[in-house]
Order: structure tokens, then sequence, then C-alpha cells
């Protein structure tokens, strides 16, 4: 039989921990807020690119302090891209 995969975390000893696809859920969810805030928002062009890119900026660091990559959404151990790497 199957494990479902809170089951699979509750064996693991990672309950509690969000999944990739709490992050994402998470992810979305601001993504759709961000949108229609610029929507909403009377900034031109260059403010708009600032915003977001300092939005992606911290979803980064959001999805690194909960061990995982942003740019390839696996857990950072296994993580070979440049993106999951720390700065130097």
């Amino acid at each position: 039989m199957s494990r479902t995969p809170r089951e699979a975390e509750r064996d693991n000893g990672t309950q509690g921990e969000e999944s990739i696809f709490d992050l994402l859920t998470a992810y979305h969810r601001s993504l759709e807020n961000m949108k229609a805030w610029l929507d909403e928002a009377g900034f031109d062009e260059v403010e708009r690119m600032g915003i977001v890119d300092a939005w992606q900026a911290e979803m980064s660091e959001w999805f690194r302090s909960k061990g995982y990559c942003f740019a390839c959404n696996r857990r950072l151990e296994h993580c070979h891209c440049d993106a999951g790497r720390p700065p130097h």
C-alpha cells in the first residue's frame, strides 16, 4: 500500500515543514496580489520593474529559508543550478 505525502513526511520526521507545493501555492497567491496592486498603482514601467525585481529577490530568499531553490524548486541539497548556490 502506498503512502500519502503527508504520511511520508510524518514517517521521515519532516512533518510541519512546508512542502514545495505549499511554497508554490503561497508564491502564486503573492504573485496575484502583486499583479493586482501594480495594476492599481500609478507607477511607470521602470518603477514597476524595480518593484517586481525586489519582490522576486525576496521570494528567492524566502524559498532558500524554507530549504528550497527558487529557480528549480528542488531541495537545496539536491539543487545543481547556479541560482540555488549561495552568493559569494
